[in-house]
């Protein structure tokens, strides 16, 4: 059984930003719930290309982030790197998937998907 000193200690880890609470969340044991300071939609979320990653304000001053890739493999939680805070995030991953591969294939073609969308109105 864990001390409360312990129990503290593995929680930062598991809501950290970090590569070993990213692990942690990935390997928790079934039935272990998570408590989400929020639910936010995919779309409020504001993406950095050059990162690949989504980010959101956290009331702590920081911002909650999760990879694209991570929402790819169907992760729906953004953490924040400095505080405990978990936010869920709100997507449907196939539509997700759906349209990265249409970004993808649109940016191999020499244009956006914003430009298409343009173009074709």
């Amino acid at each position: 059984m864990l001390t409360c000193m312990q129990a503290s200690a593995v929680n930062k880890i598991y809501h950290a930003g970090s590569v070993a609470g990213r692990l942690l969340r990935k390997t928790k044991p079934r039935g272990t719930m998570a408590v989400y300071h929020d639910e936010v939609e995919i779309e409020d979320f504001e993406y950095d290309e050059e990162d690949e990653m989504y980010y959101y304000p956290c009331p702590c001053g920081d911002r909650f982030q999760v990879s694209r890739e991570e929402l790819e493999a169907g992760e729906e939680v953004a953490t924040c790197p400095s505080c405990s805070l978990i936010v869920k995030v709100i997507y449907d991953p196939e539509t997700f998937q759906a349209r990265q591969d249409e970004v993808e294939v649109g940016s191999s073609k020499g244009g956006s998907s914003k430009e298409k969308e343009v173009s074709s109105e």
